[in-house]
């Protein structure tokens, strides 16, 4: 029970000393983060409403090729199938894969990013690492339902790695 104690008032301790030091520094680390100051559309509900695409409106930039499609989901399930002509970025390799993608990724055009579907993350990492990455959230749109509706639709060609 004494060492319990011990820990205790070691652990009230630092805490202590941390915010009387983050209180005391010019560049203070905020105690709660601003979700509006985000660039993750999945935290800053605004930028997500904003960055959002129909599929109508996907169908539509397809069709007339006015968009570059950036499939967030893992390698091996975009070799499995994708959008044709869509460039792999996954969300969990993101930087590795960046140098690669970027050449295909051109900024001034409409970029939209799919991912799994559904309440899938990746697309929103994406997203934002392309904002970090000095991409402009003006160009950027997520088609949110992701593969789940897009690998489904008979509008819209499909590549493999097989058929490439």
């Amino acid at each position: 029970m004494k060492d319990i104690h011990r820990i205790l008032m070691l652990l009230a301790v630092s805490l202590l000393l941390g915010g009387l030091t983050n209180a005391f520094r010019s560049d203070r680390i905020g105690w709660i983060a601003d979700p509006s100051k985000s660039t993750n559309p999945g935290e800053n509900l605004a930028l997500g409403k904003k960055s959002s695409i129909k599929l109508i409106e996907l169908k539509s930039a397809y069709r007339g090729g006015s968009a570059t499609f950036v499939d967030a989901r893992r390698p091996e399930e975009y070799e499995r199938g994708h959008l044709a002509g869509a460039v792999n970025l996954p969300a969990s390799a993101k930087a590795r894969y960046f140098a690669k993608a970027m050449a295909l990724l051109p900024r001034e055009t409409l970029i939209i990013i799919y991912c799994g579907g559904g309440e899938c993350e990746e697309s929103n990492e994406v997203f934002q690492f392309l904002i970090e990455s000095e991409y402009s959230p003006e160009n950027l749109r997520i088609f949110k339902p992701g593969w789940e509706v897009l690998g489904q639709d008979s509008e819209i060609v499909i590549e493999t790695l097989d058929n490439q």
